[in-house]
């Protein structure tokens, strides 16, 4: 029988060395990573869209980013193999009041109602709000609440140290604590026909 993968909470005090505090408020990390780090952006535009570029009218059309979240999903493959498959998201979800339940399910795929529905019943999400991905199919869920404006989050890569935030437009600021991982994960954003700017 195949066993549904199930979010692994962690409760210990979650610590990444020279990294900001991940018990903050997500707007306060990402401004704190702001600070410190070079903000890059994960992005299928390769520049910034300029407020009359027609190209805006595109990130208005559900159809135009579901074709394009095939994208981001192999980026992030790529990114969990590269880091032994092990990846952290700091998330808020709700489990307790249905509505929420709900419009997870709404706004998400058959395959992570399954996943919602299997963890409704083991996660306690008062608790905590960080976890430890070992599957893909979990990381493929948070990467299309991501892209689909579900979840506010960060996913955290602990071997390379790479962090990704939720943002609109399929936008998503990405950190990097070693700089010399930058063009290794330009690389793989340019093989999946993303980019990764300034």
């Amino acid at each position: 029988m195949i066993k549904i993968p199930i979010l692994e909470p962690i409760f210990d005090d979650f610590k990444i060395e020279g990294i900001v505090d991940f018990n903050l408020d997500i707007d306060e990390i990402l401004e704190k990573f702001s600070e410190k780090q070079q903000t890059y952006i994960l992005d299928i535009f390769e520049n910034i869209l300029g407020q009359e570029d027609e190209e805006l009218k595109n990130l208005e059309n559900d159809y135009f980013k579901l074709i394009n979240e095939k994208k981001y999903l192999n980026f992030l493959k790529e990114t969990f193999e590269l880091n032994n498959k092990i990846c952290y998201v700091r998330v808020k979800l709700s489990f307790e009041k249905y509505e929420n339940v709900l419009y997870y399910i709404d706004n998400l795929d058959k395959i992570d109602k399954y996943i919602i529905l299997e963890n409704l019943k083991k996660i306690d999400t008062t608790k905590t709000e960080l976890y430890k991905i070992n599957h893909l199919n979990i990381l493929n869920f948070f990467a299309k609440g991501i892209l689909r404006e579900v979840f506010d989050c960060i996913l955290i890569f602990p071997k390379d140290k790479v962090f990704i935030f939720s943002n609109y437009d399929m936008s998503l600021p990405i950190f990097f604590k070693n700089e010399e991982n930058i063009n290794k994960y330009k690389q793989i954003a340019k093989k999946n026909l993303l980019f990764i700017r300034k």
